[in-house]
């Protein structure tokens, strides 16, 4: 099982993700380059799902100072998709250094489905709230 999860929204400008969960080792608004991530950044733009491992001589030192600093030796790299678009990151840590199954990759592709649809439409709606003129709907004068 999960240890501790987190979620980070991409802003594909920034070239970067921006966490939007709160941890010990990280705060909401936290800004991680996707160019200092090599398997983060892969896992992004391919749309495709990474583990990283503490121990394993393949995985991504980033990632592992990540891993270290956060108290956790595995984590699962799952990106969210809405629309055929990369939005945001999940990423699923546990303490023990021990990859995931497929069918526990299976159950958190599902989960990161359903979080991906939600998290879009939180987005829209935090962007059209970005888009009204002053006053509109703000409960200020304009």
């Amino acid at each position: 099982g999960a240890d501790e999860s987190a979620i980070s929204r991409l802003d594909r400008d920034a070239g970067c993700l921006v966490d939007i969960t709160d941890h010990t080792w990280s705060a909401d608004g936290q800004r991680y380059r996707l160019e200092d991530y090599p398997t983060t950044a892969h896992v992004v733009a391919q749309q495709a799902i990474g583990q990283v491992i503490a121990g394993d001589p393949a995985s991504d030192p980033a990632e592992l100072k990540v891993l270290e600093t956060a108290g956790m030796s595995a984590v699962l790299l799952m990106p969210l998709v809405f629309e055929g678009a990369t939005i945001a990151l999940l990423e699923v840590y546990r303490r023990a250094p021990q990859a995931w199954t497929n069918t526990q990759v299976d159950r958190a592709r599902v989960l990161a489905n359903h979080i991906a649809a939600s998290l879009a439409r939180v987005i829209v709606r935090s962007n059209a709230t970005d888009r009204r003129p002053r006053g509109v709907g703000s409960g200020r004068p304009g």
